[in-house]
């Protein structure tokens, strides 16, 4: 049995630590105008080259406040607050609907709206990185479905094509953490998320076997312990 004493003690390391991982707050104000000008921006290049833009919803983890601070030890770089913004196209051309296509065409938009800022490519997306602020938006191109502006197609590398919905994930978290804040426990649903994510980069930074968990199955086992358990004290 862990003694009264030990048990406090754990519990208020285990306060500041989760504390201490997430993002400072200080700035989402600053963030939701810079990510507003940045949709703003981006659309504008699209409608001047002929794409139709559906929407731009909130995504990722800034929106569901499950992203980790940039620095977890020295200069140790992980996920950080990035800030994911999808761009929901509905296609006119056969073009429009192939990756390869729409990532050439929103790395030009993001080359012409920001000429002196850092541009990255991945292998959905097209970061621009802030870096005197820190500061990463990930602009990801999605097809619109027909009829919704709440369901969304994800096109993968190899051709797949995943319909999903952008706000019913932020909904399945935000949910959750809403209903932990009910709940006596120290950490909430989107902090226990976060350490999950914590311990995944310590994981995956030690491990020899290309071991990459993503942070979606994070947010589903997360949601199944705290359906199951809900937040003990």
């Amino acid at each position: 049995m862990i003694n009264l004493s030990t048990r406090s003690l754990l519990h208020g390391r285990l306060a500041c630590f989760v504390d201490w991982i997430a993002p400072g707050v200080n700035h989402d104000d600053a963030i939701r105008v810079q990510a507003a000008e940045v949709r703003a921006r981006i659309s504008g290049q699209a409608v001047d080259d002929g794409l139709t833009i559906r929407s731009t919803p909130n995504s990722g983890s800034f929106a569901k406040r499950t992203g980790l601070r940039r620095h977890m030890r020295g200069n140790t770089v992980v996920e950080g607050q990035d800030v994911d913004l999808p761009f929901v196209v509905s296609p006119d051309t056969v073009d429009d609907e192939k990756l390869d296509s729409l990532l050439d065409r929103f790395d030009r938009y993001a080359a012409a709206s920001y000429p002196s800022t850092k541009r990255d490519r991945t292998k959905s997306s097209v970061v621009l990185d802030f870096v005197a602020s820190g500061l990463r938006y990930d602009l990801v191109p999605m097809l619109a479905v027909p009829g919704t502006n709440e369901r969304q197609v994800l096109i993968r590398r190899d051709g797949e094509r995943r319909e999903t919905s952008v706000q019913q994930h932020i909904e399945f978290v935000r949910t959750r953490t809403k209903e932990s804040q009910l709940q006596a426990g120290r950490v909430q649903f989107n902090e226990c998320v976060r350490l999950l994510k914590w311990w995944r980069c310590i994981r995956e930074g030690a491990s020899t076997s290309g071991l990459a968990v993503p942070s979606f199955l994070i947010d589903l086992l997360a949601a199944t312990a705290f359906d199951q358990c809900g937040v003990e004290t």
